[in-house]
């Protein structure tokens, strides 16, 4: 299987990916931005490397995992949901869902690097900081529902891949950020 992946051609390996794009957002419409950057192939160069190589066979083996589409079309579903509401963001704006992200990132990731428990004291000091702003008014179990739908490791893992391939630099893990987060939530509901 390995070799039959590493060998495909283009055109197929486009296939590969639509066929799991399409089940993914079928009935959903086709106006997410996710849905139209993962219909985008990493396209290997004409000598690829060994770690684009074995990154595109990962990523080919990813997709066609059950478990991996039923994981992404419940986000897809969750995404179409928000759009329905009138908005999927947190706090309500494009851009608090973005300094909410960043917020995760530094202060969450901070947070598993010393160790802190989500459930301490300095850990409640932490969620605060996280939650600055109108993220606060979010419905503490619609926010950890938000945030573990689309904190799955493999969706990261996903672009993580893409970047491989597409020789992007790599970059850092934030779902032990995100995983914290949820913790703290539940710890301090």
């Amino acid at each position: 299987m390995t070799d039959e992946l590493a060998s495909m051609s283009p055109a197929a390996r486009q296939r590969l990916i639509d066929d799991f794009v399409d089940e993914v957002f079928d009935g959903l419409g086709d106006d997410s931005d996710l849905q139209a950057n993962l219909r985008q192939a990493p396209e290997l160069p004409d000598d690829p490397t060994p770690e684009q190589l074995g990154a595109w066979v990962e990523l080919a083996e990813l997709v066609q995992d059950p478990d991996f589409r039923r994981a992404i079309r419940a986000m897809a579903e969750f995404a179409a949901e928000g759009r329905a509401r009138g908005g999927l963001e947190i706090g309500g704006s494009a851009d608090e869902n973005r300094r909410f992200v960043a917020r995760v990132g530094e202060h969450g990731g901070a947070a598993v690097l010393k160790g802190v428990p989500p459930e301490s004291a300095e850990g409640a000091e932490i969620l605060a900081r996280i939650m600055a702003g109108p993220a606060s008014r979010e419905p503490r179990a619609e926010l950890i529902r938000h945030l573990e739908r689309f904190s799955d490791g493999r969706a990261e893992r996903y672009w993580q891949l893409v970047g491989t391939i597409r020789g992007w630099p790599p970059f850092p893990s934030r779902v032990p950020a995100f995983d914290w987060v949820i913790a703290a939530l539940r710890a301090h509901g």
